[in-house]
């Protein structure tokens, strides 16, 4: 994570100050509401009406490719960037706004889009909708004279 410029962290703290936040203020952690999270993606999935996400990772310029398809397997508009935030937020404020109309296909796109830049970052393959391949490093060897040695 980036540390924060003295410039970036007093526009944050301005940012909160006129939305009435205070840093540092106690937050009262009594009398909410707390909900169990559950989910069933056999049972509950709905696919979007307005079309679905293909997304690809290009690992030799480490970007990532999102194609927009309204009709099966067409793509109808792609965005492409180097980060999740500055994709998603061109699909979904800076196009015209007909593309995604479910709240839950929002935050699959954004749960895609992190684990697409995790892979990139990590060099492993990336494939839609599937768990990450994360192996261990494997013990680098030194070479000492004519014999080698495991690290």
């Amino acid at each position: 994570m980036r540390r924060e410029t003295p410039k970036q962290r007093a526009k944050r703290l301005t940012l909160f100050k006129r939305l009435g936040l205070t840093i540092g203020k106690v937050v009262k952690l009594q009398g909410f509401k707390t909900v169990k999270a559950s989910y069933d993606d056999k049972t509950e999935f709905v696919l979007d009406p307005a079309g679905y996400l293909l997304i690809r990772t290009h690992p030799s310029t480490k970007q990532i490719e999102i194609g927009w398809c309204s009709k099966p397997n067409q793509v109808t508009i792609a965005v492409i960037g180097k980060h999740p935030l500055e994709i998603y937020q061109t699909f979904l404020n800076k196009l015209p706004n007909k593309y995604i109309t479910r709240m839950d296909h929002a935050a699959y796109l954004g749960r895609e889009l992190e684990r697409a830049y995790t892979a990139l970052r990590l060099g492993v393959d990336y494939v839609q909708d599937a768990p990450l391949k994360i192996r261990p490093a494997k013990p680098k060897r030194i070479k000492a004279g004519r014999k080698s040695r495991r690290i």
